[in-house]
């Protein structure tokens, strides 16, 4: 069977209420003749975990269009590492954690454990994803979660661009940009980790140091609540002029 592209599904009135072609439309593109996954431009922006979320509901999607059958649906966490360029030591432990709290199911399948998502979890889960709006027959293009107006530059790019002299200052570097560009309330070590393979850049030996240097500095304070169990932490005032004005003259 050839599948729709997620766009043609906005045009098609047995299929205008879909939400899952909805959130997926701005980021994949669907193989005419395969059924691949095609990532969009747009899909590249995505931090890690959306685009996880992306291939969970790419599959869910041709499930219901009759694709695929419901065998195919559980999808092991390397496969998805391999799909969507996601290490496989952070698909591993966001799919354990989307699975412990009722987002999604597993099934076993020769290969391991297979993911998939519970229908209880699917609007809640949507959210997570930058969603594009509906007007009429036409999709527009989701609007920018970025608190900046100039075109998004990716992480890497940022951090070149600012030309960080220290680790800690690539800490706050990367801080700056989950609070301004992916609109993170706050962040934890481990977004920052993720944040340092986004931008393929060497990891400190110890990125607590760095955040506790960063706190002496002035530039970071801790939230009052943790993130997954983990100490979570913001820029101040200070340290959001500090990156604004980077990179430094002399």
């Amino acid at each position: 069977m050839t599948i729709k592209r997620p766009q043609d599904l906005y045009l098609d009135k047995e299929k205008r209420g879909n939400k899952i072609a909805t959130a997926l439309f701005p980021y994949i593109k669907i193989g005419p003749d395969d059924n691949s996954m095609i990532p969009t431009e747009e899909y590249t922006r995505l931090t890690s975990k959306e685009k996880i979320l992306v291939f969970l509901f790419y599959k869910e999607m041709l499930k219901e269009l009759g694709a695929i059958d419901e065998s195919d649906l559980p999808s092991v966490a390397k496969r998805i590492s391999k799909e969507t360029g996601v290490n496989y030591n952070t698909v591993r432990p966001y799919l354990v954690e989307l699975k412990k709290a009722g987002k999604l199911k597993t099934k076993k399948k020769e290969e391991g454990k297979g993911y998939f998502i519970s229908y209880i979890g699917t609007d809640s889960l949507l959210n997570l994803i930058k969603t594009a709006e509906v007007d009429g027959e036409e999709a527009v293009p989701p609007k920018k979660k970025t608190k900046l107006n100039h075109k998004k530059l990716s992480l890497k790019e940022f951090i070149s661009k600012k030309k960080p002299r220290n680790d800690v200052d690539k800490t706050i570097i990367i801080g700056f940009y989950l609070e301004n560009y992916d609109s993170l309330k706050n962040f934890n070590i481990d977004d920052i980790r993720e944040g340092l393979y986004r931008a393929r850049e060497k990891k400190p030996s110890n990125i607590n140091d760095k955040l506790n240097l960063a706190k002496k500095r002035g530039m970071v304070l801790e939230a009052k609540k943790k993130k997954n169990g983990k100490k979570a932490w913001m820029l101040t005032n200070e340290g959001e002029k500090y990156v604004k004005n980077l990179p430094r003259q002399n």
